[in-house]
């Protein structure tokens, strides 16, 4: 989402997420902080979404002039994004471009906000329902939940289609970072417990409007109709009560 107010967030004084702020931004200037064995590049700023919260990390280019870094890895390491790239040569000081692959990144986006729009059918639809974990990827996504198997099973295709209704609503998705006190009324003002929040004085909120919020630093669309159709590919069982649901994103409703 676009900047909604307030002050602007860093992960630790060093690098600034600038997809925190905006999702949608697809290149941006930083400068070069450090270099650790010729290829793992830490920057002042950076657009790319490292590895964390359930979503891979971007990959694209890092450009120093002519010169082109392909960007092969992004993960936190002692608090700070670092990008791995595919050879030497970038140094401390260079001023340079990030490029994000946007068409990797807007996929994750897709189906990371489908992920929030199917979690809140699966918990509306069954009372006794624990998301357990869940995972996005370019392809698909999963969540494992505990829950009675057979109320499960005779309600997939009811929570499927509460899903592609938020969808076909094209309500607003709002990315937001909130001082804790205001992110607590937020998820109370949805039933939420507050104390499922993170630690910390300002958290990330992403809102649903009028179907659900969730502490979430990942990237998402602005409307759910950008998601296109959410489909259940299957459930599996992973132990006792314990049920993976798999799904993915289609590009229309046929």
């Amino acid at each position: 989402m676009p900047w909604m107010g307030g002050e602007r967030w860093d992960m630790d004084g060093v690098v600034e997420p600038l997809y925190l702020y905006d999702s949608y931004l697809r290149e941006c200037e930083a400068e070069v902080q450090s270099v650790e064995d010729g290829r793992y590049v830490v920057l002042d700023r950076t657009i790319f979404h490292p590895e964390g919260g359930g979503q891979p990390w971007d990959t694209g280019e890092i450009i120093r002039g002519g010169e082109e870094f392909k960007v092969l890895y992004v993960g936190i390491f002692s608090g700070r994004i670092s990008h791995e790239v595919d050879r030497g040569g970038l140094e401390v000081g260079d001023s340079i471009r990030c490029h994000l692959d946007w068409d990797r990144r807007y996929k994750l986006m897709r189906m990371h906000t489908a992920l929030h729009i199917l979690w809140a059918a699966l918990v509306k639809s069954i009372e006794r329902l624990k998301i357990l974990s869940s995972q996005i990827a370019l392809e698909h996504g999963r969540l494992d939940v505990r829950a009675d198997r057979a109320e499960l099973i005779g309600k997939l295709s009811e929570i499927e289609e509460a899903a592609n209704r938020i969808v076909r609503e094209d309500r607003r998705v709002i990315a937001r970072i909130l001082e804790r006190e205001e992110a607590e009324r937020l998820l109370l003002s949805y039933g939420e417990n507050p104390s499922q929040l993170p630690s910390g004085e300002r958290v990330r909120m992403v809102e649903v409007v009028d179907w659900d919020v969730a502490a979430c630093l990942g990237t998402h669309v602005r409307r759910t109709g950008e998601v296109g159709r959410i489909k259940i590919l299957k459930r599996a069982s992973k132990g006792r009560n314990i049920d993976r649901i798999y799904f993915t994103t289609l590009d229309n409703y046929t």
